[in-house]
């Protein structure tokens, strides 16, 4: 038929080939770009620049502030970056964490620890100036917990000889059972870190202090963190240093890929918004209250507490929750001998309104318990009424400040 149309009618054959070539075209055009489509996926992951900075800040708030801004404005499609840097003497918990279950937010306060939370899951960390962070900041498609602690692993045993391994919760493990690195991460749509510490001289004594909490009788969703035998790496090797370490690890980053562009680590000496812009706020906004205590997810104390008052065995059944770092509702049930209602609720009733929508805040809440139970001494004729009221507020207290 083809071959008759050619011959028998020649106009009518140049508009048949036309129409013919015309749709081989559009063919071979669309396979062509289905090709194309198919290889730059395939091959959009190759080898990008790789970046290593030091920041030179001992402040916590700072370093997760320039780790965040990384985060957030780097150039992830042709660029990896590795983050590292040791802070003061501090304590930080997991974005989902309850703050107070995880560590003795008294005696941090007490001394002078800075006490902070940051934007990966994960659990409670303590960090000074013998602890290494390494924060690799990279785009989604190139995420890899796994090839970072290798990584790591790899410098650090060509180094020194030290026997690492990553256990099934990609913690690092020295001598194959004690804890030298816990790690978190963040993902966003397009963006990634993950980040983990390294103990290389920690003061073990101190950490053990601080993440030891003494509020008991908790409920909660919250993350908790896993509890590890935990030591230092110089333990095993005497002659590591962070120096050493910050070195190592940063030349063995820059030289895993065929790096681009200058290979050198930067150092960063100050994390202003000069260098960079907006910086100043996130800092701030990870120093907030707010930030550090009211994002605890909702949790409830619930305690129960006896004493004899007037000759007699008094019960209290204690329950008070707590939402955004503050009290929410504090619900109370006193007996005696299996009978409710020792006094009138009335009385009780006056001070657990003054106290319902305060701060969880030790500075504060402490005075203001001295206060109610001052008053309360002195608001009532019936001493039972009065030491009871007393005595309810006091258990309150301890509850609230884990005394």
């Amino acid at each position: 038929m083809l071959i008759h149309k050619l011959l028998c009618c020649p106009k009518k054959s140049r508009l048949f080939l036309r129409s013919v070539l015309k749709e081989c075209t559009r063919a071979y055009a669309l396979e062509h770009s289905n090709v194309s489509r198919h290889f730059s996926r395939q091959y959009t992951t190759a080898a990008p620049e790789h970046v290593v900075y030091v920041s030179r800040s001992k402040n916590i708030f700072e370093n997760l502030a320039l780790e965040d801004w990384i985060y957030e404005n780097g150039d992830l499609e042709n660029k990896s970056y590795l983050l590292m840097w040791s802070n003061g003497p501090a304590v930080v918990t997991g974005l989902h964490q309850n703050t107070w279950m995880e560590c003795n937010v008294a005696r941090i306060l007490a001394e002078k620890v800075d006490l902070a939370r940051r934007k990966s899951g994960g659990g409670t960390v303590y960090h000074d100036t013998g602890n290494l962070n390494l924060s690799f900041i990279k785009s989604r498609r190139r995420y890899n917990r796994k090839e970072n602690l290798e990584l790591v692993k790899s410098a650090l045993v060509s180094m020194w000889d030290v026997d690492l391994s990553i256990n099934c919760r990609e913690d690092l493990i020295l001598d194959g059972f004690f804890k030298v690195s816990g790690t978190a991460a963040k993902l966003g749509g397009h963006r990634t870190y993950h980040h983990f510490t390294l103990l290389v001289d920690v003061d073990v004594e101190r950490l053990a202090t601080l993440l030891q909490s003494p509020m008991i009788g908790v409920k909660s969703k919250s993350t908790e963190s896993v509890p590890a035998n935990v030591r230092n790496l110089v333990v095993s090797a005497p002659s590591i240093n962070i120096p050493s370490i910050l070195q190592c690890v940063g030349d063995k980053f820059l030289h895993h890929n065929t790096p681009q562009g200058n290979c050198s680590i930067r150092h960063i000496d100050t994390i202003t918004d000069s260098d960079f812009p907006g910086v100043s706020t996130k800092i701030e906004e990870l120093k907030n209250w707010d930030w550090i205590f009211a994002k605890t997810p909702p949790f409830s104390i619930i305690k129960s507490y006896t004493k004899v008052i007037d000759g007699q065995k008094v019960d209290l059944d204690l329950n008070i929750d707590i939402v955004k770092g503050k009290i929410h509702k504090i619900k109370t049930n006193l007996s005696s001998g299996g009978q409710t209602a020792v006094s009138n609720d009335t009385h009780l009733q006056q001070y657990l309104v003054k106290l319902t929508d305060k701060p969880l805040k030790i500075q504060e809440l402490s005075p203001f318990f001295q206060t109610l139970i001052s008053q309360a001494n002195s608001g009532y004729e019936s001493v039972v009424i009065k030491s009871h009221v007393q005595w309810v507020l006091e258990c309150i207290r301890k509850s609230l400040l884990s005394e």
